[in-house]
């Protein structure tokens, strides 16, 4: 590179020059024809040259950066732009330095390393997309803990399980206990997420071993021991689930259930009536340590059919903001004795104005 001699590089002194030699970036001022005829103190340390008298527009090279403005001065506002120079990120800003009557007469040029700032973006652009891998492994595994469909002791089961979120809070499963009986529940945890998901899985496996007593494996005594082992987990208060578990006996056709705090109903479908299954009971959370649970007992018969939901289904809203609602539901599963649940998620898919923003979960019970 040749340099301008010292009589073609304009002095650049004063309070401007004691300010922009004190900064750390790189400081560098370039007349009309593309002369540096300034260069702070951080930028001559950084170029393998004094950058003093160099022509940025032709004598450029990869480790000398070339002006970002303009040859032709068409410059009116401040342009900015990212550079890679000898092996650092650098953002540039380059502005105009006008003179009195409002001509261009130089530019200034700031060159701040942002290494750091682009390591850390790709950190988390790498860590973002660590965690979505994981997410999506951690989907996949979910989605095969759930219960396979078709006959369960005497029980046909049919479902519809739609997360909001790459990770559902809401878990269903039937366990078949021996050639008699089979214990059925429909669970929603708290919140969404990686949190909810993992609470799920406590869920699945502590119901398995419970339930899987086969000594006493009432729904009220398998309630009570959940909310026992779910409060020495000593969680905070705002950890909690809601679980509606049934146990239906194949040899006399009973269907014995309790209820944990879920507000989503079950019904009983027998001769074209509906009935809601109600018992009340406290949700699964450390705040009701050592409650007890009701349980009931009611018979059904062949061809009847019991419906399991979460709240995701009653609390879609319409255009109008109006929530989906039970009364909904109630008269969509009347309105044809098969394929309910198809039917129900197409009405409630129509009536949703905005995005799904709750887990869905529906399921459908035939005694056989």
């Amino acid at each position: 590179m040749e340099k301008k001699s010292s009589e073609d590089v304009s002095d650049f002194k004063g309070s401007d020059y004691e300010v922009l030699n004190s900064m750390k970036d790189l400081v560098r001022v370039i007349d009309k024809d593309g002369v540096i005829i300034f260069a702070n103190t951080s930028m001559i340390k950084s170029m393998p040259i004094n950058p003093i008298g160099v022509n940025c527009y032709l004598d450029y090279s990869e480790d000398f950066p070339k002006c970002l403005a303009d040859r032709k001065y068409r410059l009116n506002s401040t342009i900015k732009e990212k550079r890679k120079i000898n092996g650092v990120d650098y953002s540039i800003t380059s502005s105009p330095v006008m003179d009195k009557d409002g001509e261009v007469v130089s530019t200034v040029e700031v060159f701040r390393d942002i290494s750091k700032e682009v390591k850390t973006q790709i950190d988390l652009i790498n860590a973002n997309k660590d965690i979505k891998d994981e997410i999506k492994f951690a989907k996949h595994i979910q989605s095969k803990t759930l219960p396979s469909k078709g006959e369960h002791v005497g029980l046909d089961l049919d479902y519809s399980y739609i997360s909001s979120r790459d990770l559902s809070g809401d878990i269903i499963d039937c366990i078949d206990i021996d050639e008699r009986f089979v214990g059925i529940y429909i669970a929603d945890v708290v919140g969404h997420g990686i949190a909810a998901s993992i609470l799920t899985m406590f869920i699945r496996q502590t119901m398995r071993y419970l339930v899987s007593r086969i000594t006493d494996s009432r729904p009220k005594r398998v309630l009570k021991d959940l909310n026992t082992t779910f409060t020495e987990l000593n969680l905070s208060v705002d950890k909690y689930f809601t679980i509606f578990y049934g146990l239906y006996d194949r040899k006399l056709k009973i269907f014995s259930y309790a209820n944990a705090g879920h507000n989503g109903i079950p019904f009983l479908i027998s001769n074209d009536k509906l009935e809601e299954l109600k018992v009340t009971g406290h949700p699964i959370s450390p705040m009701f340590e050592g409650v007890g649970f009701d349980q009931r007992d009611i018979l059904v018969s062949s061809g009847d059919e019991l419906i399991m939901y979460t709240d995701g289904i009653t609390e879609t809203r319409g255009f109008d903001n109006e929530f989906y609602g039970e009364e909904r539901l109630k008269r969509d599963l009347m309105k044809v004795p098969d394929r309910r649940i198809e039917y129900v998620l197409n009405e409630v898919d129509s009536f949703r104005f905005l995005e799904q923003d709750d887990d869905i979960v529906l399921v459908s019970l035939k005694v056989l």
